[in-house]
């Protein structure tokens, strides 16, 4: 019986050679893939999220800015009680807002017994704070906020109208958003 030739097993360099080519090019396949859906997909992550922190910012000041502040005890008072009075900065870059304190006699002592609520970027954190004075508490309004510019006098408002620039950033996304408010 004549000897039987023997297979060889394994890969032949050609084969080897095809592998690598067609694992590049899945590669090359991938790599724009990546870039036509994957990166617009972060950029829109990013814009969303400095949306949401801008619409934070802009209902926690719409509810300050509204008129009157609810009582400290956590009763229902009357539409002059914790009535807002006025709002000043003291740099620009923060903004107290005063609320007529018991007896309401509808001006600010900037005092007790009116009460104070001050909103501020912390440069550490990147926050929007909010300290209320009746209740003694500091919250974070928004993140990703690293300025805060406030006008008091903003122009063509008499006096009666207040701008408060915001500039938040995530990133290499920055957005700046204009607050305008009026009197109540």
């Amino acid at each position: 019986m004549p000897p039987r030739p023997r297979r060889r097993t394994g890969f032949t360099l050609v084969e080897m050679a095809c592998a690598v080519v067609l694992t590049g090019l899945l590669g090359v396949l991938l790599v724009s893939a990546w870039g036509a859906f994957g990166v617009p997909a972060v950029e829109s992550y990013r814009r969303g999220r400095l949306a949401r922190e801008a619409m934070m910012a802009a209902a926690s000041l719409a509810a300050d800015l509204g008129g009157s502040l609810p009582s400290p005890v956590g009763r229902y008072g009357g539409r002059d009680e914790y009535a807002l009075v006025s709002w000043r900065t003291t740099g620009g870059d923060d903004l107290e807002l005063w609320f007529d304190g018991p007896p309401a006699d509808g001006t600010t002592s900037h005092s007790l017994p009116d009460l104070a609520v001050i909103y501020w970027v912390d440069p550490v954190s990147s926050t929007l704070r909010r300290w209320d004075q009746a209740t003694g508490t500091t919250t974070v309004v928004s993140s990703d906020t690293v300025a805060m510019a406030v006008e008091t006098d903003y122009p063509g408002g008499g006096g009666d109208q207040l701008a408060i620039v915001l500039t938040f950033q995530y990133r290499d996304i920055i957005r700046q958003h204009t607050f305008i408010a009026s009197k109540p």
